[in-house]
């Protein structure tokens, strides 16, 4: 019989699985032995008749009784060990990609980060990402996302706490929170914290099944991470993400992981490296992505690094209370940076003091502002042009200043007319 995605024995188990379910019966199934390549060269080998066949393959068979509870099919794959498969075989089982979480971001079983600076509002922009997978919505607006079940881990805020920032958001992008009680299920772990190592155990025991949730949100990372490990270690930091993997994989569900970024002016650095820790936190992940401050203080600028979609533009989106939101009217090349604001600031500084003295040296050569040449005054301070038409600049665009001819003597005794300015005394 046809066995769907994957050919063979694989195919086989992967049909019955789907018969029994579909059925809501038994249903029995075989296979040829191990050292025949198929049915054809095995009757072939043995001399078999069609009732051998049949004889041969009932003796064999196995029985798959139905699921008929939340039933998911097993996931039909080779264990790490068995060492490797032809292009053929790869391409015959996944003859296609892994479907989609979150359009553009993320695929079911993948896991993402969410960086941000501390205190930015990544935990409630988190809770948007839970109601909108419940809902089928989209994600800040913009990210449509697969209706699906979501489980939220929270080891940062008291329950009362996530209550209320649950109802703020879900009241913002008009979701009445009856509609969605059991599609998003909570855990909060303030105070018997645990670390990423024992989340498998707890899966198992709070019964969780592959399948169960479509996404699995934890928040934060830096509290799942176990005694004795590194965030600054790659290696330490690799098999944690490592851990990641296995739950994302044993249970079905896409991981979003929320962690801040390190301390400092993140604007120079590149994607990839911006995050706390070791490089392999942003290596490990499939999706990456992370919000950093832009010029203007209500927004912030969304870079992403992919590993299965193709490159997502940057992106502002702007606070407002209690949800982010796209905001395409602002430049996503301007990202806020303290060290070159401070830098302006010294400079803005010092041409204050230079326009000032540029001002003083003008009134003593020019008390009743019939203009004066702008060359013999630069001359007169002892400035480099660039600093000279810098500060002048300023001092035309606050409306101090104004150019004007002048006529100016030469050696020789002639005159002629040259760039001046003057002192404004009317609008």
């Amino acid at each position: 019989m046809p066995g769907g995605d994957w050919p063979g024995k694989l195919g086989a188990s992967s049909g019955a699985f789907r018969l029994a379910h579909g059925l809501g019966r038994p249903v029995s199934w075989a296979t040829v032995p191990d050292d025949a390549k198929d049915v054809r060269i095995w009757l072939a080998r043995d001399g078999a008749t069609g009732a051998d066949l049949v004889a041969k393959l009932l003796a064999g068979q196995t029985i798959v009784q139905p699921r008929p509870d939340a039933y998911t099919e097993p996931q039909v794959t080779e264990p790490a060990s068995s060492g490797p498969v032809s292009l053929g075989t790869l391409l015959c089982r996944h003859p296609r990609l892994r479907p989609v979480a979150i359009d553009g971001l993320l695929r079911e079983s993948e896991t993402m980060n969410l960086i941000s600076a501390s205190k930015v509002g990544k935990s409630w922009g988190v809770l948007d990402l839970a109601l909108s997978k419940a809902t089928g919505g989209k994600w800040l607006g913009a990210f449509a996302c697969a209706q699906g079940r979501v489980l939220l881990i929270d080891n940062e805020l008291h329950p009362e706490t996530l209550a209320d920032r649950i109802r703020k958001v879900a009241d913002a992008r008009g979701i009445n929170p009856a509609t969605v009680h059991e599609a998003v299920q909570v855990v909060c772990l303030r105070g018997r914290l645990h670390d990423l190592s024992e989340l498998r155990k707890l899966f198992d025991r709070w019964g969780i099944r592959p399948g169960d949730y479509s996404l699995t949100i934890m928040d934060a990372l830096y509290r799942l991470v176990p005694p004795g490990t590194e965030e600054n270690s790659n290696a330490g930091m690799a098999r944690l993400y490592g851990w990641v993997d296995e739950l994302a994989e044993g249970f079905k569900t896409a991981i979003a992981l929320v962690h801040h970024s390190s301390k400092g002016d993140q604007s120079q650095k590149s994607v990839t490296d911006v995050g706390a820790g070791a490089g392999s936190i942003s290596r490990a992940t499939d999706t990456h992505v992370i919000l950093r401050p832009h010029d203007d203080e209500s927004a912030v600028v969304m870079d992403v690094a992919l590993r299965s979609f193709a490159p997502v533009p940057s992106r502002c989106f702007r606070w407002e209370f209690p949800t982010w939101n796209p905001a395409d009217d602002l430049n996503p090349e301007l990202l806020s940076s303290p060290g070159k604001k401070k830098l302006d600031q010294h400079a803005e500084a010092r041409d204050r003091k230079c326009g000032h003295d540029l001002l003083e040296e003008l009134g003593k050569v020019d008390p009743r502002h019939d203009g004066y040449g702008q060359t013999k005054l630069r001359k007169a301070l002892g400035w480099n042009p660039d600093k000279f038409n810098r500060v002048l600049r300023t001092l035309i665009a606050s409306g101090i200043l104004e150019e004007c001819a002048v006529i100016v003597a030469r050696g020789n005794g002639a005159t002629t007319d040259a760039s001046g300015l003057r002192r404004r005394t009317r609008g």
